[in-house]
Formats: structure tokens, sequence, C-alpha cells
């Protein structure tokens, strides 16, 4: 009896069980888009949307650091609340919900969203470095109808930075009956003994051959381009970190794991980044530095994970406001930059101060639009919120120790980025 009483708690305890630094750490992850993106702006490395004519080198270094995690972190913590996901929830359930808080939003973005941001883009003549130099001259109402003409660079229909929607629904159900097996006794009982492994002294750094190995062997082929179907670099390498993000919540170990090599990752991480600056080129400087951003993925995604759980694993109303707007914020954030940027680039200042007020403007006019969207429930549904039921419905007020709602991309999960 005592028995089987242990059986039964084990996964009562993953379901309840609140992971207050995954959340927060989409949250300062979508935050970090605002910074990305603005920078994206002045950034010498890659051609983008709008850009400003005079670029900076220490942006271009800065947006590449971050880029070797960015992205990753938000797959990892996608496989990662997966897990949770689907044990409170059948497959049929699951995939249910990712049609309604992914595919979606992705068409009401490709409708809504990102015209705007063609828009503005075919009428910037005067930027060179466009990523797409199309011109067009005329009112928004008369460019809408061509936003749909396939397919962007050489035409218009795009899903832009909602990229990261696209594929993640496409790798959620792609995966779904993987992650099923692994919720098997036998999967269960192999997640365990991974566990056993790498949570053995610095055996956590492992997975960092896997992503390094993926880079190496396909990024020559697959450069950056997210249209899907011929980003296969990407099509492996997102997969394995979503996966390994819901083994790492299988077992508690883990957690302990990143929490006592965080020095040693974040260490490990930074060295690798700054040798990656100094790679030279050929064959072997191509290994080397695919080699290096492996590890330096992996060992700043580690990292990040200890740190949370050290500093960010706690519940506050500002996580609970900032993680149910996150999903919307996400969607909204690049087109508002976009906008931003076309009036500010062509003012008489500094790179520095057209940073700040880019960044600035678009935060707080991101945020309104989100605060706007929770309004009412047809917006919230359009933008992958959960409707709220009336109030003569709703459900008593939350006690003190009850978890908030977990946004969309925490949930099943938000260019180059």
């Amino acid at each position: 009896m005592n028995m089987k009483s242990k059986i039964v708690a084990i996964p009562t305890q993953v379901k309840m069980e609140r992971r207050y630094d995954i959340d927060a750490l989409r949250v300062l992850a979508t935050l970090l888009l605002i910074i990305f993106h603005t920078g994206m702006v002045f950034n010498p490395v890659d051609r983008w949307h709008i850009q400003n004519l005079t670029l900076s080198p220490f942006v271009g270094i800065l947006l590449g650091f971050i880029n070797q995690w960015h992205m990753p972190l938000f797959f990892l913590l996608a496989g990662a609340s997966t897990f949770l996901a689907l044990e409170a929830r059948s497959s049929g359930q699951y995939i249910g919900e990712r049609v309604k808080r992914l595919f979606f939003p992705l068409l009401i973005g490709v409708l809504v969203v990102i015209p705007p941001q063609l828009y503005i883009e075919r009428i910037a003549t005067w930027v060179p470095t466009r990523l797409s130099p199309i011109n067009f001259s005329g009112s928004f109402w008369e460019f809408y109808p061509q936003a749909f003409k396939c397919c962007y660079s050489e035409g218009n229909l795009s899903y832009h930075h909602l990229w990261f929607v696209a594929y993640l629904f496409v790798y959620s159900l792609i995966l779904l009956p993987l992650l099923q097996v692994l919720r098997r006794p036998s999967g269960r009982a192999f997640m365990q003994r991974l566990a056993d492994f790498l949570t053995r002294g610095v055996n956590i750094f492992w997975p960092a051959a896997l992503i390094a190995w993926v880079e190496v062997s396909m990024r020559w082929r697959f450069p950056y381009w997210q249209d899907l179907i011929h980003d296969w670099a990407n099509n492996v390498h997102y997969p394995l970190v979503f996966v390994l993000g819901f083994i790492l919540m299988s077992d508690g170990r883990f957690k302990q794991a990143a929490f006592r090599n965080r020095h040693l990752g974040l260490i490990v991480g930074l060295l690798a980044s700054v040798a990656r600056i100094y790679i030279p080129g050929g064959t072997s400087g191509y290994v080397m530095d695919m080699t290096l951003r492996g590890v330096a993925e992996w060992s700043l995604l580690i990292a990040l994970l200890g740190y949370a759980t050290l500093y960010l694993n706690r519940r506050s109303k500002l996580l609970r406001h900032t993680s149910e707007i996150a999903y919307p914020f996400y969607i909204w954030h690049q087109t508002v930059i976009v906008i931003i940027a076309f009036f500010i680039v062509r003012q008489p200042a500094g790179i520095g101060i057209k940073f700040l007020a880019i960044s600035f403007a678009s935060l707080l006019v991101t945020w309104l639009l989100c605060e706007a969207i929770k309004l009412t429930n047809i917006t919230r549904v359009m933008f992958g919120l959960k409707a709220r039921k009336p109030k003569s419905a709703s459900q008593p007020i939350a006690k003190s120790g009850q978890q908030p709602q977990t946004s969309t991309l925490t949930k099943a999960g938000a260019h180059q980025q």
C-alpha cells in the first residue's frame, strides 16, 4: 500500500510543481527581443528590414553573442514546459491547444502584424541595406493586397519574426510521438538513467557535443534562413534543444546540476564566445567556430538555468502579469520596432541616442498594445491568450499559494531572430 502511494505521488508532484524560474527566464528572454531587434537597426553584420545609415561594429558583436543562446533558450524552455503540459493533457488535448494557441495566432500575425513591417521596408527606399530592397510608392491600404504576393524576399508573403511560432507548432506535432514514448515507464527509466550520468560532476555539459556536431556537420550547407522547408540545420538543432529541455524537466537532479555548475557554465560560455571572434577562416576555422558555438550555447544555457534557480524561482504579482502578456508581446514587438525605427533613424542624432529612443519607445508601445489585447476575449484569443470566463462563472480568487497561468511561449514553448 505504501509502495502504491509512492508510485502515484511521483507524477502528481511533477504536475503540481511550479517552476517560477522557467517563467521568469521566458519573460526576460522576451524582453531581450527589444534590445536584439533594436540592435538589428544598427547591425553591420546582417541586413535587416530597416537600418540606420551609420552602423556599429560593437552592436554586431553584441548581437552575435546574444544570438548564440537566445533562441535556443526559447526552445529549451518550450521543451521543459511541454513536459509539464503533457502530464495534465492527452495527446488530443495537447494538439488542440497547439492549434488554438500557436497556429491561429500565427495566421492572425501573417494577416495583421506582418504587413506593416513589409510596408515600411518597401517605402524606405533610402535604406541601402534593406533585407529585401523592393520599392513601393503609395498608402498602406494600397500596399496591403500585395502583402500576400509570394514569397519574401523576392515577394512579400512572410511570417518574419513569427518563424518561431511556426517552427514551434511544427516541432510540437512532429515530436509528440517521441515525447509520449519518453513518458512511458520505459522512457522514464531511460531518462532516469540519463540523469544518473549527466548529473554527476560536470557531465551536464556533454550535450554541448551533440549541438556542436549538428553545427559542424550541417551549418555550412544550411545557413540561417527561417523558411522551414530548407532550414535543416535549425530543423535538427532546435528540436534537439527542445527535447533536451523536456528531459531536463523530468528529474529534479538536473536542476541541482545546473545550479552547481552555473559559475563554470558562465566562464566557459564567455570564453568560448570571445574565442569565436578570433577564429581564422578556412575549413579548420569553420570546424573550430561551430564547435565553440555549441560549447558556448549549452554552457550559457546551463548558467542561465543555474542562476535562475538561485535568483528567479519565486512567485510575484509582476511575474504573473508579465508572464501572461509575454506571448502577445513577442508577436507585436518587431512590428513596433520597425515602425518606430523608420522615423527615428532619419533624425540627426548619434547611434546611442537613437538606440535608446527606439528601444524605450518600442517597449512602451508594445506593452500598451498587450494591455489593450487583454481587454476583450476576441483579441485575447486572436493573440494566443485564454479567454476570460464571465465573472459569474469564474473560479474563486486564487489563494496565496496557487500557481499562475502558464503562457503559450513557455507551455509549448518566443532572424536569425
